[in-house]
């Protein structure tokens, strides 16, 4: 079986973001409420996730 090798990844996400990223990595939306990480989306909130609660 051969190894595969991930050659580029891109993360798009909103520059006040990374800060915490630097700080804790990248992390799920479950995995920054639990750890009480607030963060700055690039959608739009009204659409994509309206119950959970993200700073702007």
């Amino acid at each position: 079986m051969s190894k595969r090798t991930v050659k580029n990844l891109f993360y798009i996400t909103n520059v006040d973001n990374l800060p915490s990223i630097f700080q804790h990595g990248i992390l799920s939306h479950q995995q920054g409420m639990e750890r009480g990480i607030s963060f700055t989306p690039i959608y739009n909130t009204t659409i994509v996730c309206p119950i959970i609660k993200v700073s702007h």
